[in-house]
């Protein structure tokens, strides 16, 4: 797994399992713009009651999209990475909008699954690459510029339809964007 993910998840599943209640996981959660349903609450304080934070349970829990019941801790791999290329931090309103948008809407939607589960099984190789990339800020920019923004302004305007296209496009974009880049030596 990603150093940078593990750091960054290890820290949030760290916070979620000093939570001894459900009720207490799920406003945690809430705080962190992630959908937590009960029954996934419960599994997490469970699963993780007695355990320690070692390796195993990092990959069990953040490691990958087919966890049991725990995908919606993952990050949003792109657009994080394009939020701290400009300074941002990880509950900025561009994170939390479109975190918002992929629980609320996109995950509802008779494909949404299919395109997050796509989105997390290439997403971390492709930031990998682009951050290792000479053009990572060029890269970053593009992405935020005909991307990011673009979906913001139409989550904003209700245009979720549009908005899933535009997704769609920005992750064919940021594949190309990946098999393109020039590595640093």
């Amino acid at each position: 797994m990603n150093e940078e993910i593990k750091k960054f998840s290890k820290e949030k599943i760290s916070q979620a399992m000093q939570c001894e209640t459900i009720e207490e996981l799920m406003t945690f959660a809430e705080k962190e713009g992630i959908n937590l349903t009960e029954e996934q609450a419960k599994e997490f304080l469970a699963e993780t009651s007695d355990a320690e934070l070692n390796e195993d349970l990092l990959e069990k829990v953040a490691g990958g999209y087919g966890s049991s019941g725990c995908r919606e801790f993952q990050p949003c791999f792109i657009t994080t990475a394009v939020c701290e290329c400009y300074g941002l931090s990880d509950d900025c309103e561009e994170l939390t909008t479109l975190r918002a948008y992929r629980d609320n809407w996109l995950k509802k939607q008779p494909d949404g699954e299919a395109l997050i589960s796509e989105y997390y099984a290439i997403a971390p190789g492709i930031v990998q690459r682009i951050k290792s990339s000479a053009d990572c800020e060029t890269y970053c920019r593009e992405l935020m510029e005909k991307y990011i923004r673009p979906c913001l302004d139409l989550i904003e305007q209700e245009k979720f339809v549009e908005c899933k296209e535009l997704y769609i496009k920005m992750v064919g974009r940021a594949k190309e964007m990946g098999a393109e880049v020039k590595m640093v030596a």
